[in-house]
């Protein structure tokens, strides 16, 4: 599914939800069309041809599920492991801002770091579409307990904010500092 901006024709990230504006070059999938900034599916450089994660998989017959951390189904995907085992399929931005997983440097994959309180967070209902599907985020502000998957609260428009030290910090729209 490609996302362009209804209002002025632009193409969206599926991995961030931004546009071009931001200044990073959008590159789109050779096999499946979706756009991802080259900063946000960790391409050094423009390449003239580039194929997303889930279409290379594709290929090799694994077998694909919709994201394990969230009940949307579209961007730009990663696999998840615990160990050495296969947990599936999620999107960027989900492992990015998920303070229970950490990016392999490796092969561009994320790992459990923190398995108890990862499953915690999968019992969790979302404020923002109601499900338990996946693991919730808590809002970073002090004292508040709302917790939202990462990718409803980038459709909702939630802020996040990263830090100097690259720290990420999901908040609700509700915060007040």
């Amino acid at each position: 599914k490609i996302k362009k901006n209804k209002m002025t024709n632009v193409k969206t990230c599926q991995a961030c939800y931004l546009g071009t504006g931001s200044g990073t070059p959008i590159v789109t999938c050779s096999k499946c069309g979706i756009f991802a900034h080259t900063e946000c599916c960790r391409i050094d450089v423009l390449q003239k041809k580039w194929t997303c994660a889930l279409c290379e998989a594709s290929k090799f017959n694994i077998i694909t599920k919709p994201c394990i951390f969230c009940p949307n189904e579209e961007g730009v995907m990663v696999q998840v492991y615990h160990y050495t085992k296969l947990l599936g399929w999620a999107h960027i931005f989900c492992c990015d801002w998920n303070p229970c997983l950490g990016a392999s440097q490796q092969n561009f994959t994320f790992r459990v770091k923190n398995w108890t309180e990862l499953t915690k967070r999968m019992k969790i209902k979302c404020s923002v579409c109601q499900t338990t599907n996946g693991a919730c985020v808590q809002c970073y502000e002090t004292g508040c307990s709302i917790f939202f998957h990462v990718s409803c609260s980038m459709k909702q428009q939630y802020p996040f904010y990263q830090s100097t030290s690259l720290e990420l910090f999901p908040f609700c729209p509700f915060k007040t500092t």
